[in-house]
């Protein structure tokens, strides 16, 4: 399991933060969430996106395609947030769609990195392995 490194002074601010209990207004909109991918879907300009768990390099792997499965640019880690705002800074993404997306397919990488689960793209993890304690 990759080691959380906190310097001294950001630990403590971490501790004297407190749970934040949000007050939702009388006025406010409720919106339930939906979303069809067969429907819904579109392409973000010409690129597309590949992800992997290397398992021997011990890393997340997200390969940015325009075409064949080449990949262009490799971006690597082992956070998915500093991967995904990696790839926004480098505007590697145009659509706010498929930026959340590669943020859930670089948060399941991670997972599935963390807790030694097989990795499937666009595929749901499966958890049934994972012992609770």
């Amino acid at each position: 399991m990759p080691k959380l490194r906190i310097h001294a002074h950001k630990l403590k601010q971490l501790r004297k933060l407190k749970p934040v209990r949000p007050t939702v207004s009388r006025r406010a909109r409720t919106i339930t969430a939906h979303y069809d991918t067969w429907t819904e879907w579109k392409r973000d300009g010409t690129a597309y996106w590949l992800f992997r768990v290397n398992r021997t390099k011990k890393r997340i792997e997200a390969g940015y395609c325009k075409k064949d499965n080449i990949i262009e640019i490799l971006i690597t880690g082992t956070d998915s947030e500093a991967m995904h705002n990696t790839i926004v800074r480098h505007k590697l993404v145009t659509s706010l769609q498929h930026a959340a997306y590669i943020g859930h397919e670089l948060h399941k990488c991670e997972i599935a990195l963390t807790l030694h689960l097989d990795y499937i793209q666009d595929r749901s993890l499966d958890v049934s392995s994972v012992r609770r304690k």
